[in-house]
C-alpha cells in the first residue's frame, strides 16, 4: 500500500501488465502484498517492491 500511495502522491504512471496492457493495483493475496492485474481472471504481476525486476527495469540509485 505504501508503494501505491507514493505513486498517487507523486503523480507517477501506474504500472501496466505487459501481457494484458492493463493498469495493475496493489492487493493482498495469500498474505503477500502484490501488484495485481485483472486480465484473464486476475494474476499477480509482481510482489510490491519487485516490480522493476519483473519488468526488466533497473531501480534508480
Amino acid at each position: 500500500m505504501i508503494q501505491e500511495s507514493l505513486l498517487e502522491q507523486t503523480w507517477q504512471v501506474w504500472p501496466v501488465c505487459p501481457r494484458h496492457d492493463l493498469g495493475v493495483h496493489g492487493s493482498e493475496r495469500e498474505r503477500e502484498v502484490v501488484w495485481w492485474c485483472a486480465g484473464d481472471g486476475g494474476h499477480m504481476l509482481a510482489p510490491v517492491g519487485e516490480l522493476a525486476r519483473v519488468l526488466g527495469r533497473r531501480r534508480p540509485n
